[in-house]
């Protein structure tokens, strides 16, 4: 688990980042860059942090000019993303749209929303926002605080993040077995079964069980490097991730002994049978 925070330009210096791992900063609002977006990525810069960008977008300017605006300002950082919220907030088609305009610009792209109302419109990553407890719906990015200044957390480490929003990150050939094991799966808290195919994923509820039957390490795409258990459903092979729940081993099985315990029942019988035999007590 990593910390992180969000500013714009509601911030006029960049906060301390002791302690913080990644920021992201809004690059515009509507068709206008943030005047401080630069300020703040030049910090998280210089302190190695893992950068990124969101612009807040409105429903009633065009979305094309919006985006365009956007990538502009941005420039180059690890992750992107789209802020929906307020009264003059794009649909959700809108979303749609200004995401595939990122994506077709070659880059990954994120949505910021509430947990209540949030949607999917073709996003690589969710960034939920509830201050008052962890999200309900499963999440990458968790917005758990809003003022003084806006905090963040991301279950994953820096190298995880930094390939959070990146574009085509398939499953093809994504692991290497690392242990043998046999067992279940439950996820702790609601997470993402992953398809080892295509890498698409699906929600899971806290409480889910899967059956594993070994262990691995992804080696290609979103998750290189992360530690799962690799199972099935469906007859397609799924991916279980390490920190969303626990292993649970099957236990070894205790040997089955009747067939030698029988002979030796035989055994001990002629021998009790000769000693009577011979006059002695057995």
């Amino acid at each position: 688990m990593i910390e992180g925070l969000d500013l714009s330009r509601w911030q006029a210096t960049t906060p301390s980042l002791v302690g913080f791992d990644f920021l992201i900063a809004r690059a515009s609002v509507g068709l206008q860059a943030d005047s401080r977006y630069g300020m703040h990525i030049i910090a998280a810069r210089r302190a190695g942090l893992v950068t990124g960008a969101y612009c807040f977008l409105y429903g009633q300017l065009s979305i094309g000019d919006q985006v365009a605006a956007f990538l502009a300002a941005a420039g180059e950082v690890d992750l992107y993303a789209v802020d929906i919220e307020g009264a003059d907030a794009p649909t959700k088609a809108q979303t749609a749209a200004a995401i595939a305009l990122i994506h077709a610009a070659g880059k990954g792209a994120g949505l910021y929303h509430s947990d209540s109302g949030f949607f999917d419109a073709g996003q690589e990553w969710d960034w939920v926002a509830n201050w008052s407890a962890e999200p309900a719906r499963p999440w990458d990015i968790w917005q758990h605080r809003g003022s003084p200044l806006d905090l963040d957390r991301f279950d994953g480490t820096v190298d995880e993040l930094r390939t959070l929003g990146r574009r085509g990150d398939t499953m093809e050939h994504p692991w290497e077995p690392t242990a043998a094991a046999v067992g279940q799966f439950t996820f702790t808290r609601a997470g993402n079964l992953i398809d080892a195919i295509d890498g698409s994923s699906s929600p899971r509820a806290a409480g889910y069980v899967r059956n594993v039957f070994t262990q691995v390490k992804i080696t290609a795409g979103r998750y290189v490097g992360r530690t799962a258990w690799l199972g099935s459903l469906a007859d397609r092979p799924v991916l279980c991730l390490d920190g969303l729940g626990a292993f649970v081993p099957t236990p070894t099985p205790a040997p089955d002994c009747s067939t030698v315990q029988h002979q030796l029942d035989i055994a001990n019988a002629r021998i009790h049978q000769a000693v009577t035999a011979l006059g002695g007590t057995p």
